[in-house]
């Protein structure tokens, strides 16, 4: 459910959304990790018997890599967590905010906002359908009309580096509201 600010008027001037907490690059880089500490265990494991190493040596690099393999996604998964952010809705435009950044997307900068019906492109979309993470279900997808810059401040509005990217695509728990608040500022 959106929670809402408002300044006296009947309209709401803010509408948040929270970020969704497990996200599916979250669990397809868990799964990820997992399946190649396993592999390259499962290597280690196998070397002594070609007189490449001890078993002794072997099966503390393989205790060493699944420890390893296991344990980054979950720091992981905590750390992103503890970031936990909002999405605010508002007359300026859409803005993602976590505790220590934020991003800024004025709407003379949004073209569309929609419910993501699609997996991504390209080599991150790929890792999403091996690791069979897809959750089409609370992603939102944003259209932009400039690209999206990184600096001190994040957005399409700022100095900064540009990413290229014309698209963006966040996890929330409330996709559908979200998508009609912002599709309400892009009507006006």
């Amino acid at each position: 459910m959106p929670s809402s600010q408002t300044d006296g008027r009947a309209e709401p001037r803010v509408a948040t959304f929270a970020l969704s907490r497990s996200t599916q690059d979250t669990r397809a880089l868990a799964r990820s990790t997992a399946a190649f500490g396993i592999v390259a265990a499962l290597i280690f494991l196998v070397l002594p018997a070609f007189g490449v190493s001890d078993v002794s040596q072997a099966v503390t690099a393989a205790a060493t890599v699944l420890v390893i393999s296991f344990g980054f996604p979950l720091i992981m998964r905590s750390l992103r967590k503890a970031a936990h952010g909002e999405v605010q809705v508002g007359n300026d435009g859409i803005a993602l905010v976590f505790r220590l950044s934020r991003a800024d997307f004025p709407w003379r900068d949004i073209s569309a906002a929609r419910v993501a019906t699609t997996d991504p492109s390209g080599p991150y979309g790929l890792m999403i359908r091996l690791t069979m993470a897809a959750e089409k279900d609370s992603v939102v997808e944003v259209d932009l009309r400039r690209p999206y810059r990184i600096g001190l401040r994040s957005g399409t509005d700022v100095a900064g580096i540009s990413t290229g990217l014309h698209k963006i695509r966040f996890y929330v728990d409330d996709p559908q509201a979200l998508v009609t608040a912002a599709k309400r500022h892009l009507a006006a």
